[in-house]
């Protein structure tokens, strides 16, 4: 009985159904009753067909293995009432208004700003904000000349 190879890739693609139902059980048989790998039971089934079947059959269930409880349990773990301490400090600011927003009034009344206090202080070595200028931020009442914050001047002199 000599067979061409067209006659062979027709028998083949006749039984290539009953292929595929047979490594899908076999995936199914390895997934569910033995707790292995779908993939693996079905590529088992599909290739060696029934043999795989029941290679599937024959193999031991695995066990899985449930990762043991590490520490101690919730009934002994001892809940701290007070906050740890932050990861990073920052001093607190010797004058507070320091991290405000600031504005300032020009020699000709225009208002400039909101601006940190590190601009405040380049606009005054700029020459744009001088002694006599009123500034103004959320922690003052009114405007203030700069001259009567001698703290802050200070700073924006240094």
């Amino acid at each position: 009985m000599n067979l061409s190879i067209q006659q062979l890739v027709d028998e083949f693609t006749k039984l290539l159904p009953l292929f595929f139902l047979i490594g899908f059980f076999t995936g199914h048989i390895m997934k569910n009753k033995k707790n292995r790998s779908f993939l693996a039971g079905m590529l088992l089934g599909f290739f060696l067909g029934f043999m795989g079947l029941v290679i599937a059959y024959l193999l031991p269930k695995k066990e899985i293995k449930e990762a043991p409880a590490e520490g101690p349990s919730l009934d002994t773990v001892s809940i701290e009432t007070t906050p740890p301490s932050p990861l990073v400090t920052y001093d607190e600011p010797a004058l507070p208004m320091i991290t405000n927003l600031w504005y300032f009034l020009t020699e000709e009344n225009k208002q400039i700003g909101p601006m940190s206090f590190q601009k405040l202080k380049s606009s005054y070595w700029g020459k744009t904000l001088l002694d006599s200028n009123y500034v103004w931020n959320e922690g003052l009442e009114n405007w203030t000349k700069l001259s009567d914050l001698p703290d802050y001047l200070d700073i924006i002199k240094d």
